[in-house]
């Protein structure tokens, strides 16, 4: 058979319902008594057994009640409770109170997520779901932290694993709050932020548990003790929970659990608890982490008899061999009773009671050497303890009276004993007597006279070639009927197996029924809850609406609003006081239509815009006069419209507008003179207008000249750097070349005199000076390889002197200028940039670094300068001692400006400072060569 038929035989084994645990030694009699009918008491209020809990938790409970009440005997408390059923709630709330917090012991579900958890989703494949069990959850702490533990390993695993986590208790108060999820603002000391943003919900001044964690987790009431376990689990975390019971309960509880897993499922216990601490128990589980009480179930063992009530017992037998029957005292013994004992000692034949299946319920006489228990695992099944020579009979024998309930005898069996061959008789029947359970048998052996000798050759050993041989004959037909029995085993073994699994699958099918009648059962509490929360909403909507009856009937006694209220066809509904100021109304018009009243008011047709009103469905307001009161009233007219949005009247409002119309006419005045005083204004500013149009017209004639004359002044200054740079270079560089030729001549003619030689050597060093000082000039001025080579070898040249002179680190980059030339202006212009902005690093940044960049790209280029230097405030006023330093940046400025650029500085003290410029490139240069211009504003 497989292994849930075998569990189930094992569990069908169990011994009796156990009793409940016996008080302390150092109880008094009455003192145990008051404490029995407590827990009788709580087992009415509860509708569970409460013997089995441990008695010194269950005093311990009690005593703290009896403090709380003040008294001091247990028959004293017993009466409170008996007089008074909300201390008895009370006390129970105490016993089922339990431990709960996420993540209790965090070393332990680090464990449980190393070992057990990995090894489960690992054995999982084909859309099977991995089943948990919850006992004892309490308050849903632990329950959740497993559903969270095992989201996070599907999500690190990354696959859709169905998983049913089955959350049990007896309590249902406790139940309902772990549905719920919430919890205070405290379990963020036991759960980690990352959790806490993943997998809960901030609420009001707690937390509530995700949708998709309690949608794993299927609540259910169910007692562990009584209620029948769950199936097929492969992981049960039962923390905690054991120790609040007996010794004796414990050691029933744990088969319960080894039934309940799956092969291969891990228990999962609490600190305080393990499976080695119990007698036999650890033969149950294999221990995977010890100090974290993680355990795995075994196969193969053997059970311990329990004694839950749900379990299917056997009933006692009436008597066991060697024991049981009357007592009698030795003096009531006769010769009689002598007689029928030394008759059912040696001549009662052996005989054993089974069922169906060959289990062993009773058993007496002398069963020696007819069946043996084999060596190894204990066997309970007479087959399995046969003579092998009585295996294949006594086999066919019970197959014949399962299937036909008739009674099978054998008088020509013999089998091999150490004494030789003896002879039997075999007897099975089915036991019809009444007060016996149906489907048990007797089976008796008798023995037929002594055993006989082997001699030299076996009876079973004889030639079966002799056809004259009876026993050769009758050893034939045995066999032919041994064959056409095995075979029939085996067809019978076939539909065993194929009843097996039908009844198997059947008991999926109930359990998937269960399960789905329990989702049911919870839908349906959560619709209740639901109904209970709208109808809690009804009623503070009910209070609601007659809190805004009172705030209107305030609002309209405060604001003193005239209003009128009408049905559809025009009859009064209601109105308030002021409607009195506008219409002679008094209480009993309510009903009448508003046409018979006379209207206290003129300019107005308010019959006509009520039928309008209600026609178009539009609101509509007019402008009425009291004129005996000489007061203005606003009539607003609108819909009155139900909150289901049918149209069931109009209602009338009047507001109070004579200080608005007083108003008016005083604005209207003065609107009136500001008019006249608008149009003399109007007058004065159009002249105005004409004369500042004239202003602007002359300061941009004037900025056109600004900008034509500092074109000009630019194009000079160039044109006069370069003859003067021509001039220095031409002229004054070929004098001062003449005059160190005529030194060197006029030494070598008074080499004689040696003071005039150092003299002429000091004149041709001072004239070698001057002439690379107006080199330097000259180029400075108007440095020709700009003409000649380009902006990059000019820069590179330059840079390279003035790094020298200033001993300054200079670094210059440029992209996009090898292959085309850039205009000459804008060459020119980018190089005194550089000049200017070398000059005054020199003379007021102090820098030890210098990064200028040229770059050209989409039509444009752009120059970046950037030093490390002192630095200065940008926004500076121009004017004073500053304008002094920004001189230089004003003429770069204007110089980029000319040329249809911008150029933009930052700095700061202490930070160094960096200027941007963008040039535009015109349009004949962007993808042309060289061109020569020497308008250097470059429009």
């Amino acid at each position: 058979m497989s292994g849930d038929v075998g569990d189930s035989q094992d569990i069908a084994l169990m011994a009796p319902p156990m009793m409940g645990a016996a008080p302390p030694h150092d109880q008094s009699a009455p003192e145990s008594d008051a404490l029995g009918a407590i827990i009788a008491i709580l087992g009415q209020r509860a509708g569970h057994d409460f013997s089995h809990a441990m008695p010194l938790t269950l005093r311990r409970r009690v005593d703290r009640r009896m403090r709380l009440s003040h008294l001091r005997s247990l028959e004293a408390y017993l009466a409170r409770i008996q007089e008074n059923h909300a201390e008895a709630d009370l006390l129970l709330r105490d016993l089922l109170v339990g431990a709960a917090e996420f993540f209790r012991d965090p070393a332990a579900f680090d464990a449980l997520a190393a070992t057990a958890i990995p090894s489960l989703l690992r054995s999982k494949g084909g859309g099977v779901p991995l089943r948990i069990w919850v006992p004892g959850c309490a308050s849903g702490e632990e329950a959740y932290s497993i559903a969270i533990m095992i989201h996070e390993q599907l999500s690190q695993l990354d696959v859709a694993l169905p998983v049913q986590l089955f959350v049990t208790d007896i309590d249902e108060a406790a139940l309902a709050a772990a549905r719920r999820g919430r919890y205070d603002a405290g379990i963020a000391a036991h759960v980690s932020p990352e959790r806490l943003a993943r997998y809960f919900v901030q609420e009001h001044e707690g937390y509530r548990v995700s949708a998709p964690i309690r949608e794993l987790c299927l609540f259910s009431a169910h007692n562990l003790v009584s209620d029948p376990p769950f199936g097929r689990m492969d992981l049960i975390v039962c923390r905690d929970l054991l120790i609040s019971f007996d010794a004796e309960i414990t050691r029933q509880i744990m088969p319960m659990l080894h039934y309940a897993l799956a092969p291969g499922g891990y228990l999962f216990l609490g600190t305080a608890e393990g499976v080695d601490s119990t007698d036999g128990i650890g033969e149950l589980f294999w221990v995977v982490d010890a100090p974290h009480r993680i355990y795995q179930r075994k196969e193969r063992l053997v059970r311990q008899p329990s004694a839950l009530p749900w379990a299917v017992t056997r009933r006692p037998p009436a008597g066991l061999a060697g024991g049981g029957g009357r007592s009698m005292a030795p003096g009531a013994l006769d010769i009689g009773a002598t007689l029928e004992q030394i008759l059912l000692r040696d001549f009662t034949p052996a005989a054993a009671i089974i069922n169906a299946l060959g289990t062993v319920a009773y058993m007496t006489g002398n069963l020696h050497p007819f069946l043996k228990v084999p060596a190894g695992e204990p066997m309970i099944n007479i087959l399995a303890m046969a003579h092998p020579d009585l295996h294949l009979p006594l086999r066919v024998a019970i197959r014949t009276v399962v299937q036909e309930q008739v009674q099978v005898v054998r008088d020509d069996l013999e089998i091999v004993t150490d004494d030789g061959v003896q002879r039997l008789s075999l007897t099975v029947r089915p036991l019809v007597e009444p007060g016996v359970d149906a489907g048990l048998m007797l089976v008796a052996i008798q023995v037929l006279g002594p055993p006989a000798s082997l001699g030299p050759r076996r009876v079973g050993e004889r030639e079966a070639g002799d056809p004259t041989d009876p026993v050769a004959q009758e050893l034939q037909r045995t066999r032919d009927t041994l064959e056409a029995t095995i075979s029939e085993l085996q067809e019978a073994n076939l539909d065993l197996k194929m009843v097996n699994e039908e009844l198997r699958s059947l008991n999926e099918e109930l359990q998937a029924a269960n399960e789905e009648l329990q989702t049911s059962k919870e839908e349906i509490q959560s619709i209740n809850e639901e109904l209970q929360t709208v109808n809690v909403e009804l009623s503070r909507k009910i209070e609601e609406l007659d809190r805004a009856n009172a705030d209107l009937a305030n609002f309209f006694a405060s604001t003193q609003i005239p209003a009128i209220f009408l049905h559809i066809d025009g009859r009064i509904a209601r109105f308030t006081p002021q409607a009195t100021e506008l219409f002679a109304l008094i209480e009993s018009d309510v009903g009448r239509p508003i046409t018979d009243l006379n209207a206290r008011f003129s300019d107005g047709d308010l019959h006509a815009m009520i039928a309008q009103v209600i026609q178009t469905l539009a609101p509509a307001e007019m402008v009425v006069r009291q004129p005996d009161h000489k007061r203005w009233w606003n009539v607003h007219i609108s819909p009155y419209r139900t909150l289901a949005g049918v149209i069931d009247g109009v209602m009338i409002t009047f507001s109070d507008i004579s200080t608005l119309k007083r108003t008016e006419a005083v604005l209207q005045e003065a609107h009136d003179e500001l008019e006249r005083r608008v149009e003399a204004r109007t007058r004065d500013l159009a002249l105005a207008n004409t004369a500042i149009q004239a202003q602007v017209e002359e300061r941009i004639r004037s900025e056109h000249a600004r900008e034509k004359l500092l074109q000009q002044i630019v194009t000079a200054q160039e044109e006069e750097r370069r003859h003067i740079a021509r001039e220095l270079h031409d002229e004054m560089g070929q004098d001062l070349t003449a005059l160190i030729l005529g030194l060197k001549a006029l030494q070598d003619v008074v080499k004689v005199d040696p003071r005039s030689v150092d003299r002429i050597v000091q004149m041709q060093v001072m004239a070698m000076r001057i002439s690379q000082k107006i080199r330097a000039l000259a180029v400075q001025l108007r440095p020709s390889v700009i003409d000649d080579l380009g902006l990059l070898l000019a820069l590179s040249n330059y840079m390279e002197q003035w790094s020298v002179q200033a001993n300054v680190a200079v670094d210059l980059h440029s992209s996009g200028l090898d292959g085309v030339r850039l205009p000459l202006a804008m060459e020119t212009t980018i190089y005194r940039m550089v000049q200017e902005a070398l000059t005054n690093v020199l003379k007021h940044a102090h820098a030890s670094e210098v990064s200028v960049i040229i770059e050209r790209h989409s039509g444009e280029v752009r120059v970046i300068i950037e030093d490390d230097g002192a630095g200065f405030v940008v926004s500076a006023p121009s004017g004073g001692g500053a304008s002094a330093q920004h001189l230089g940046l004003i003429g770069m400025r204007e110089r980029v400006d000319l040329l249809g650029g911008t150029l933009t500085v930052e700095s700061a003290p202490g930070s160094g400072t960096t200027i941007f410029a963008r040039i535009p490139l015109p349009e004949g240069a962007q993808g042309d060569g060289h061109v020569a211009n020497d308008n250097l504003s470059g429009r």
